[in-house]
């Protein structure tokens, strides 16, 4: 593997009567593709709508297989309603980890951590040269502000609707061998 590229989702349409799996994507952005699409043999996205219709449109354009993968999906918030004061909550689960008021019902931090940890390793095992990876705001946050050291909330604050990252095969494997 040369690079790991991610991408988050293209913009949400937050619907505060369904629960956040299920939200879709604004329909002005379906049109946007990453620069680095293109490079991608294999597409690995998270089942949400929101990541699978992202998949979906850079897949048929640039004729990319796509994989859905449930290790991929976002933090589940789906147990305890919709969250007002959404900001800073994740601050809190990004800085409390272990010690997160769960009121909210959210997957903790560290099942999250193991997650993305276990999907990584599988990956590690396969034949791709730059597997694109889409999946969601708080999932991308902690992986990457792992592997680059960076503090997760503020990453994930300014981590923007269909950005774009890489990750080189060195930084992927000091990541591996360090958890």
């Amino acid at each position: 593997m040369k690079s790991i590229l991610l991408l988050r989702h293209y913009k949400t349409i937050i619907d505060e009567k369904v629960p956040s799996s299920l939200w879709t994507l604004e329909s002005n952005y379906l049109n946007k593709m990453p620069s680095f699409s293109k490079q991608a043999d294999i597409i690995y996205t998270s089942p949400e709508p929101k990541a699978l219709i992202t998949a979906k449109l850079i897949s048929e354009r640039f004729k990319i297989d796509y994989i859905i993968e449930p290790k991929l999906s976002e933090i589940s918030r789906d147990q305890g309603g919709f969250v007002k004061n959404y900001n800073d909550t994740v601050k809190q689960y990004f800085q409390e980890k272990d010690r997160f008021d769960n009121k909210y019902m959210w997957e903790d931090y560290l099942s999250a951590e193991k997650r993305i940890y276990h999907f990584l390793k599988d990956l590690s095992d396969k034949k791709h040269n730059y597997p694109l990876i889409i999946s969601h705001g708080m999932l991308i946050s902690i992986l990457y502000s792992q592997i680059k050291k960076v503090d997760t909330y503020r990453f994930w604050e300014e981590l923007n609707f269909g950005e774009e990252l890489i990750i080189s095969n060195r930084e992927f494997l000091v990541y591996l061998k360090g958890l």
